[in-house]
This record gives C-alpha cells, structure tokens and sequence, in this order.
C-alpha cells in the first residue's frame, strides 16, 4: 500500500508537469505529502486501526526519505514535525477541494508545490488568475483521480 502512495504521488506530478507547469524537485516532495495526506485521510476510515497506523507510519518513513534529500540539516524527528505541520496546512485546503465547503482559491497549495516548496514559512499570497485557474483545474484533476484510485480498492 505505501509504495501504491509513492507511485500515485509521482503520477500525480507527472500529471503537473504534462497539463499544468513543470514542478522542481521539491515541488514534487510537496505533491507526495498532499497526496499522501489525501489518501490517508480515505484510508482512515477503510482499514482497522492497526492496519491504518503501520501505513501512516510507513507513508511518514517515506516522506521523511523524500524531505531529507532535500533538507539533509533536519534529523527525522524535525522531519516529522514539518510534515504534521503540513498535513495541518493541508486539511482545510482539500476539505474546501473535496467537501466543496466554499470556492476558495487553493493560493496555499498553489504556493507549496511552486513558489517556496519545502519552505518553512508559507506564502498565501494569491497569484494573478492566469496562473491559479489553470493551476485549480489540474489541482481538481489531481484531487480526484487520487480519490478515485482509492475508492477501488
């Protein structure tokens, strides 16, 4: 199941870069840690919580592989804390996305996977529309192909 995360995290990407814009490096570590959140957040309610719990921690021992790459200064646990940190950032965005709370522009996602990925401060300035409408379409795209690869299983 986790290497099912990495590779629909990377597909996810790959979907970035053909129809939307090019993702850095870190960009795409940002892409896997939405993506990841997304599909623990279904997972959470398929599995038994023993289940649930060795894939949460597998997902985090990869990410945690990921970030390093590109922070090697962190050790594991500094890892894991920017990563909860994250997914706290995260929630609200995909709950907006996926639960269709509001019409809100995505600028914090859009800002992580392109202007500061990896950053430890993140800018929610809103990007001119030319930008975020595309951005918004792929990112819906994303959203729901990730949630319907889950919904299969």
């Amino acid at each position: 199941m986790e290497q099912r995360i990495i590779l629909i995290g990377n597909q996810s990407s790959d979907y970035f870069n053909t129809n939307y814009k090019q993702l850095s490096d870190k960009g795409k570590v940002e892409v896997l840690i939405y993506t990841s959140l997304l599909a623990l957040l279904h997972l959470q309610t398929r599995l038994d919580s023993s289940s649930y719990n060795a894939i949460t921690d597998n997902v985090y021992g990869n990410l945690i592989t990921e970030i390093r790459k590109h922070k090697p200064e962190m050790d594991a646990n500094s890892i894991g804390d920017f990563v909860e940190k994250r997914f706290q950032v995260l929630l609200p965005e995909i709950q907006i996305i996926t639960e269709g709370l509001g019409h809100a522009i995505p600028a914090t996602i859009y800002s992580l996977f392109y202007k500061a990925p990896l950053a430890e401060h993140i800018n929610t300035e809103v990007p001119n529309l030319i930008e975020i409408v595309p951005f918004t379409k792929t990112l819906l795209e994303v959203t729901n192909n990730v949630i319907g690869q889950y919904e299969k299983l």
